[in-house]
């Protein structure tokens, strides 16, 4: 039987244990990139975090934590968003590394086009988010409670899962 799996590798096909070994490898790499990238996330977040608190300052937003480890627990979001963002082509590649020799050569190139389009549109649609629709949605929302005598106090919470 183990004659027919060896047979099997050398003619270009796998095993389903080699297959569970590469995927493991696989995933393997996905998470040591991923616990690096939480790591510098982790370094950067205080920064990060001061830069959005920056832009709702400017539409005089007032900010509060309730709880006290609520802007603790914020850096950490922080850092797994960035962790995550930072890591994404990673597990695109290793996605695209395990099924390619699955693919035809003509399937090869229309997913490679397809994961360059979508992180081309992922960019620009995060670029739209952060300079047009976050500083007209913080605009809006500052100016909706104006004149009704309600001060608004954001959670800092709220205002980052925002």
């Amino acid at each position: 039987m183990n004659k027919q799996f060896d047979e099997a590798e050398e003619n270009g096909e796998m095993s389903l244990s080699g297959h569970l070994r590469e995927l493991r490898n696989r995933i393997l790499v996905y998470v040591i990139a991923l616990v690096a990238a939480l790591l510098a996330g982790l370094h950067y977040a205080p920064d990060i975090v001061e830069k959005f608190l920056n832009i709702g300052a400017g539409y005089d937003y007032h900010f509060v934590y309730i709880a006290p480890q609520e802007l603790m627990i914020q850096h950490f979001f922080v850092a797994f968003v960035f962790g995550i963002c930072i890591t994404f082509p990673i597990l695109v590649y290793q996605v695209w590394a395990f099924i390619r020799p699955g693919l035809k050569k003509s399937e090869n190139t229309l997913f490679l086009f397809a994961i360059l389009c979508g992180l081309l549109c992922f960019c620009a649609g995060a670029a739209f988010a952060y300079k047009v629709m976050l500083p007209f949605m913080l605009y809006f929302f500052v100016t909706l409670g104006t004149g009704s005598g309600i001060s608004a106090y954001i959670s800092i919470q709220n205002y980052l899962s925002f």
